[in-house]
């Protein structure tokens, strides 16, 4: 059975974190719809292409042992 992962893939501008007392740079992110089986929080992943946001997050899967579809928003 094949699992679909719904996420969005967007660009973030640079911004000052107020959480962190930080400015964060510029960056493409890959931000999950929901959890993934074994966790509670919907997971992002950060890049400085949109390539390597979404192969960030292609990889962690992999590792997880997760396999399916990664649908972009």
């Amino acid at each position: 059975m094949t699992q679909l992962f719904k996420a969005d893939c967007y660009f973030q501008q640079e911004q000052y974190n107020p959480r962190i007392r930080a400015t964060v740079p510029p960056a493409w992110v890959v931000e999950f719809d929901c959890a993934l089986p074994n966790t509670n929080v919907p997971p992002v992943f950060f890049g400085h292409s949109r390539k390597e946001a979404i192969q960030n997050a292609i990889t962690v899967l992999k590792s997880m042992g997760l396999t399916g579809r990664l649908i972009l928003n």
